[in-house]
């Protein structure tokens, strides 16, 4: 007998067939393949049962039949060889007629004695499975064996397939939602401060961001103002400025002063001969005829005194009456003359009345300052009352 193979070998002697052969026709036959006996004198050679196998190819007769393998089945009787698991089924145990599926999170791929656990960032969701599948985009398996992926959570993110983590969005950049295989930048006017953010944070009233994607806000310069939110720097409109950075509004110029054009941080003094009347002015306004702006910085035109007169615009200072003229009121632009018997001096606010000497007469068709002399001798009051002086 060799063991080794699971042949007897059998000399018929005339008096019986030896186990793994029977008797047929005055002659002991060896049994063929898939086939075996273990009784001498058999009448017929029984079938392999399922689970084994009897090749008896090299040497025929077999007394007795092999088991498959582990990660074989034999699923009929009478088989010459043990066919191996199909790809999602396995054996571990020895004499099988059907192979296990695979269960799910483990892979098989034919052949095999135990199930493969799907390694990390791949899974199988169903039972019998050759192969695992990757996680796609936006999903992940941290351990081996998954049954699924698992969605990233918001602020984090996965790009490509198979990953086993997910990677928090760096700063300036945001993930809105669960399972983002990408994660958006920042709107211009927004930002995200660091990393691992699920929504962006509008620039603080005073900064501003021009650029989408960052992670922090610019201060507005001197001369602009900035809302909450903002894209850019808005300039202060004409009249306005601001001093310093990060202003959220613009202030008016204060009367006195003015700013001619927009984006300025300081306000220009007007010069003497002009002014501004109010706060917010671009320009200076000049002091119309009968005022004056002696200084810079004005905010209200001084009005000439009695006595004086302006008849230009923008002018700095007011001029004096000349003698035998007068301005009464303040705020003149032109002195009146003198009227018929009166006089005056330089810097008059009012004429006095001409009194001629005893012996003189008033002239009855006056000229300037005029007395006449008995005898209608014409006499210059004047150069007389002065001639002394």
């Amino acid at each position: 007998m060799n063991k080794e193979n699971n042949i007897l070998c059998c000399v018929w002697t005339g008096k019986g067939c030896g186990p793994g052969n029977y008797i047929g026709e005055g002659s002991c036959i060896p049994c063929e393949p898939g086939r075996y006996s273990t009784a001498p004198d058999s009448e017929w050679c029984e079938p392999c049962w399922q689970g084994s196998y009897a090749e008896n190819m090299e040497n025929p007769g077999s007394m007795w039949c092999n088991s498959c393998q582990a990660g074989t089945y034999a699923s009929s009787q009478g088989m010459t060889s043990c066919d191996p698991c199909p790809p999602g089924q396995y054996t571990q145990s020895e004499g099988m007629n059907t192979c296990q599926y695979c269960l799910a999170g483990y892979y098989c791929p034919g052949g095999g004695t135990n199930m493969i656990p799907c390694p990390a960032g791949n899974f199988t969701a169903d039972q019998g499975s050759s192969f695992c599948d990757s996680c796609p985009p936006g999903q992940f398996a941290s351990a081996e064996g998954s049954t699924e992926c698992t969605q990233c959570n918001a602020s984090t993110y996965a790009s490509g397939v198979g990953s086993t983590e997910c990677q928090p969005c760096a700063a300036g950049t945001i993930a809105s939602s669960a399972g983002m295989n990408e994660c958006q930048p920042c709107a211009a006017g927004t930002i995200a401060s660091s990393a691992g953010m699920n929504e962006c944070t509008p620039c603080s009233p005073g900064t501003f961001n021009s650029n989408p994607g960052l992670d922090f806000c610019q201060p507005c310069q001197p001369g602009y103002h900035c809302g909450g939110g903002g894209v850019a720097m808005i300039p202060c409109h004409a009249g306005y400025f601001t001093l310093h950075e990060s202003s959220i509004s613009c202030d008016p110029c204060p009367p006195g002063l003015f700013a001619p054009v927009e984006g300025l941080d300081s306000c220009d003094v007007c010069p003497p001969g002009l002014v501004s009347l109010s706060e917010g002015q671009d320009s200076c306004d000049s002091c119309p005829p009968g005022t004056i702006a002696p200084y810079t910085a004005m905010s209200v035109c001084e009005t000439c005194p009695p006595g004086k007169y302006n008849p230009n615009h923008g002018e700095t200072m007011c001029q004096d009456c000349p003698a035998g003229t007068y301005s009464g009121d303040a705020g003149s632009s032109s002195c009146e003359p003198c009227p018929p018997g009166t006089y005056s001096v330089e810097a008059a606010s009012s004429c006095d009345i001409l009194r001629c000497p005893t012996h003189w007469e008033q002239e009855k068709f006056p000229r300037f300052g005029k007395c006449l002399k008995s005898g209608n001798f014409i006499f210059d009051y004047f150069k007389l009352f002065f001639k002394d002086k």
